[in-house]
């Protein structure tokens, strides 16, 4: 069964306090949780070099961003303030591209942030939610009303949600959005086969979160789930050459016949993670 809508939880609007992820920081932390740890924001910032002051400061946006990458799972701790704990992702992650400077591995990070349960909700809302109103090509002031109309008024919407995108220190060899003059354009994901071990994971990860025990899904529905490839930027030719793709390497069957496709899955969601960087060695 899919999971019903009303249990998604995404990280909050304002949870980023307008600095943008950088990267130097998600691996600091993510050293620093290679070994679970329970430490208060204080003890994080002196072992990470995240700084952080009285009342605001980078440690909490940077754990809330690791969060919804899935490179961390963040909790509340018995002993401290919080318990962090390197995520399975985060481990192969911080073995195979510790700085997280290959724009595969920045990809793969943005798709989870945009992740509809899990992820950041600006993030979601702006990358799956928003092709139909503001198409490819938008300026800031349309990005606003849309935030407008499905949040209300409020401050900082937009955030560092496009800053990200061009800036070094994060998210730039993505560059999932790029302005250009007054103009934002969003880039599709690249639908490369150096790419696909990548998507392979988040897809079949996934459907773990929405079809938690379900051999075989109608991709229509699993997309009206997900929203993965709205979010991707993928056309029909592109979503094809991915689901041959997972054919051909023996990850799952695709079923035609009915006019659509039936995606019978014959691979695990570990396998797919054990193989994230294999195109690029």
């Amino acid at each position: 069964m899919a999971r019903d809508k009303e249990t998604f939880e995404r990280i909050s609007l304002s949870f980023h306090q307008t600095f943008v992820p950088e990267r130097r920081y998600l691996s600091s932390l993510m050293k620093f949780a290679e070994d679970t740890k329970e430490a208060n924001l204080a003890q994080i910032a002196d072992a990470t070099g995240i700084p952080t002051g009285s009342s605001s400061g980078k440690v909490e946006p940077t754990m809330n961003y690791a969060k919804g990458m899935g490179l961390l799972e963040v909790s509340r701790g018995e002993t401290c303030r919080w318990r962090l704990q390197l995520s399975p992702l985060g481990r192969i992650v911080l073995t195979e591209d510790q700085f997280m400077s290959e724009g595969f591995t920045q990809w793969v990070l943005h798709l989870q942030l945009c992740r509809r349960s899990g992820g950041a909700e600006a993030w979601y809302a702006i990358f799956a939610e928003s092709t139909l109103e503001l198409g490819r090509s938008f300026t800031e002031e349309a990005l606003k009303t849309f935030l407008l109309g499905r949040y209300g008024k409020r401050s900082n919407m937009i955030g560092p949600v496009v800053r990200m995108y061009s800036s070094e220190p994060s998210f730039s060899a993505c560059g999932a959005l790029t302005e250009r003059g007054d103009r934002i354009e969003r880039r599709a994901t690249p639908c490369e086969t150096t790419h696909f071990p990548g998507y392979h994971y988040i897809f079949f990860s996934l459907w773990d979160d929405f079809f938690a025990g379900v051999q075989q899904v109608d991709l229509e529905h699993f997309e009206r789930q997900t929203r993965l490839f709205a979010t991707m930027g993928w056309n029909v030719p592109q979503i094809n050459r991915f689901l041959d793709n997972l054919a051909d390497e023996g990850l799952a069957k695709i079923d035609r016949q009915t006019g659509h496709a039936l995606v019978l899955r014959t691979s695990g969601t570990a396998g797919a993670l054990k193989r994230l960087y294999s195109n690029l060695l």
